[in-house]
């Protein structure tokens, strides 16, 4: 399983109202009942009520950030000598700082300052201030209000929030800029043999976000689903019946990549879905799983589908009308789509990795044509970052960056060696957070985390739970629960 991007499904609870009891035969579901954890409401000591503890407050002048829900920088509660709301500061989002979200000061979000209007930064936000107008601050400030990729801006009454799923349904979520990991859940808990937990219905295959919205996909060797959540606690049931290879969420759209030759999109949050193209008339007679689905601002909006072509080949399949029809994309070197593992966009520029090769691929074109050279004969980790101004890849105990997804500069770790599986970073703070490898689960597990890709800090001992592998990272904007108040 370690190289099935199928086989790496976050882990969930099924429980009747999915009518998943049936491992084998998941049908489709209204996507009513939920299937793990709790939902709490919001309160106003954390950030969602009216005053000196309330979300968007006042707008008053002061040196001191607002209070509101603290990422990096502090806990919820009212602001020392500043404004209040959520507040923004020169580091950090969502964190006392120097300037408050709505605070007339010099790094705030929504606030008069130097950065001008609202504008898009790096990661797009709408903000105000010297700290970077964007969700994504290259060095500086992050936004109040920020766009999380192209999942687009944080709902009313939101938080940042990493999550983070892998074999037999399992998901585990951070809140608090990836300083610890809670509300860890698994179908299963019992330790599978040799890491690999099988081709069974709850393996996580792919994560993501979108619009207040989480969607995972399930699914390998069986039959299984993709479930939606608004806080990473609680799922709930969008489509069932096949073995899904993905997910990927941009322009209103979500596309589901099948186990087999099909995708499906839905425009409605998976509401309702839709059938797309049959790869298996672009593709050989031999075409298979897709392993990873993902979306790309180029030109309107791109989804990029990396199924299987033959025995250990996979090709890049584009589509440039939002996941209706599918064409496929040429490449110079056949290594350039041989096991990729996730493929991300910076700028016009876009770069597919491979967790095997070591291969890094990139594409001028949205997709159409890739070129791509090997940058780590150790192989390199399953999933990369854009930090803003350039790509991070890590493989062999070191780091690979590049500006423009051609040329790599290979940097040293602090500490030295580590080796990271899954990754993902915040648009709010540029936090970049990482799992262990493939064969560190269990007590041999660990996380990661880091403010700029090259120092990192491994969690102590009680601020996540050891369980099964981790595969899949995605940061986005979720509504609060009983795990994180």
């Amino acid at each position: 399983m370690k190289n099935s991007p199928a086989g790496r499904v976050l882990a969930w609870s099924l429980t009747a109202a999915l009518g998943l009891a049936d491992a084998a035969g998941c049908s489709p579901s209204d996507g009513s009942g939920p299937v793990a954890g709790q939902v709490a409401g919001h309160d106003g000591s954390s950030g969602s009520a009216a005053g000196t503890a309330g979300e968007m407050g006042a707008t008053t002048g002061g040196s001191g950030g607002g209070s509101g829900l603290a990422s990096t920088g502090g806990a919820p509660g009212p602001a020392a000598t500043g404004g209040v709301g959520q507040a923004v500061g020169t580091g950090g989002a969502h964190a006392p700082g120097t300037g408050g979200a709505d605070v007339q000061g010099t790094g705030g979000g929504s606030a008069s300052g130097t950065g001008g209007g609202q504008s898009r930064g790096t990661g797009g936000g709408t903000s105000r201030g010297t700290g970077g107008a964007g969700g994504i601050a290259a060095t500086g400030g992050a936004a109040g209000m920020a766009m999380g990729g192209s999942g687009g801006a944080a709902p009313p009454g939101s938080i940042p929030i990493f999550l983070a799923g892998g074999y037999r349904g399992r998901t585990t979520i951070s809140c608090d800029d990836g300083l610890s990991w809670v509300a860890n859940h698994s179908d299963d808990d019992s330790v599978c043999p040799n890491h690999d937990c099988g081709e069974v219905f709850d393996t996580i295959t792919g994560v993501t976000y979108g619009d207040g919205t989480f969607f995972i996909s399930r699914g390998w060797g069986m039959p299984g689903n993709v479930l939606r959540s608004q806080d990473g606690v609680v799922f709930t049931q969008v489509y069932s019946g096949k073995q899904f290879g993905g997910v990927a969420y941009g322009s209103g759209t979500l596309v589901i990549g099948s186990g087999w030759q099909t995708a499906w999109y839905s425009t409605n949050a998976g509401q309702t879905v839709t059938g797309a193209q049959d790869f298996s008339g672009i593709l050989g007679a031999n075409t298979g799983t897709i392993r990873n689905v993902s979306y790309h601002p180029f030109g309107g909006g791109r989804f990029i589908l990396i199924p299987d072509d033959g025995a250990g080949a996979r090709k890049f399949v584009v589509s440039k009308d939002l996941g209706k029809t599918y064409a496929l994309g040429t490449t110079a070197d056949d290594m350039c789509a041989s096991r990729v593992t996730d493929v991300v966009s910076g700028g016009d520029v876009i770069v597919g990795i491979s967790d095997e090769t070591g291969y890094a691929c990139r594409s001028l074109d949205g997709g159409s044509t890739w070129t791509g050279k090997q940058i780590s004969a150790a192989g390199l980790s399953r999933q990369l970052v854009w930090t803003g101004s350039e790509f991070m890849a890590y493989g062999g105990g070191a780091g690979y960056r590049s500006t423009d997804g051609d040329t790599w500069t290979k940097f040293t770790l602090s500490p030295t060696g580590l080796r990271f599986g899954a990754l993902a970073r915040s648009s709010m703070t540029g936090t970049i957070v990482a799992g262990s490898p493939y064969g560190s689960d269990y007590g041999a597990q660990s996380f990661y985390r880091s403010i700029d890709g090259i120092t990192w800090q491994a969690l102590a001992a009680g601020k996540f739970v050891g369980s099964h592998l981790i595969e899949h990272m995605s940061f986005g904007f979720g509504q609060h629960s009983a795990a994180c108040p």
